[in-house]
């Protein structure tokens, strides 16, 4: 009897793991692109490494190379993609008056920071310095927001005071929203509430500078509250 246990437990071969799913080749890239965001967001381009990715992944090295040829290819294809869904998130479909659209657009970007922080910052802080195809990208996106901006103003030709308040505007919302990240020492609404006054003084400087510009521009703090006469 004792022979028989023995020699059973001798044959007994262990359980073998699971294979793993596989994915379709578009949900596959979807998913390395989800798991560059969060190791980009919080590490240096420079300390990651192509094991470090298909490691994480459970992929090979060579299935990596498939899809986006290197690391760097990888990158950019990881920041594109937050930018794409970025622009996404914040594009508000109808017709609204200005203050409207100006609290609901600030409201869906400060949406998105929060609930997909690590696109975010795989974003705005580009690990490759000035590669040339990242900032393509980044600029492509803060100019789309440049357009949104000046058009939600009723600008129906381009006037240069108002595209470098517009684009001064975003530059310092993506400030503000990376502090906000690092940080949380302010709440979301006073957040809000900081970039929509600051909005509004901006658009003031702008009228003055350019009195000619056909607007109806936005109310003082609530944005909103109050139609403003040049």
């Amino acid at each position: 009897m004792k022979a028989r246990a023995a020699a059973k437990r001798k044959t007994t071969r262990p359980k073998e793991p699971e294979p793993r799913a596989r994915l379709l080749p578009g949900d596959r890239r979807a998913q390395l692109l989800l798991l560059g965001r969060e190791l980009f967001s919080v590490r240096a381009y420079d300390d990651i490494q192509i094991d470090d990715i298909a490691s994480a992944a459970g992929i090979s090295k060579g299935l990596l190379y498939h899809y986006f040829g290197s690391k760097r290819g990888f990158y950019v294809a990881t920041v594109e993609e937050a930018a794409n869904e970025m622009l996404a998130a914040t594009k508000l479909d109808g017709v609204l008056p200005p203050p409207e659209k100006a609290r609901r657009s600030m409201e869906a970007y400060l949406d998105f920071v929060e609930q997909h922080a690590g696109a975010y910052l795989a974003l705005m802080r580009g690990g490759i310095g000035t590669d040339p195809e990242v900032a393509a990208i980044v600029d492509r996106t803060r100019s789309e927001f440049v357009r949104r901006f000046v058009s939600n103003l009723g600008l129906e030709e381009p006037r240069p005071v108002f595209q470098l308040a517009a684009r001064s505007w975003i530059g310092l919302v993506e400030a503000a929203s990376l502090d906000y990240l690092d940080r949380r020492d302010v709440d979301r609404a006073t957040l809000m509430q900081f970039l929509l006054e600051t909005l509004y003084q901006i658009l003031m400087t702008a009228m003055r500078l350019d009195p000619d510009a056909p607007l109806v521009l936005l109310g003082p703090a609530a944005l909103g509250t109050v139609t403003l006469e040049k």
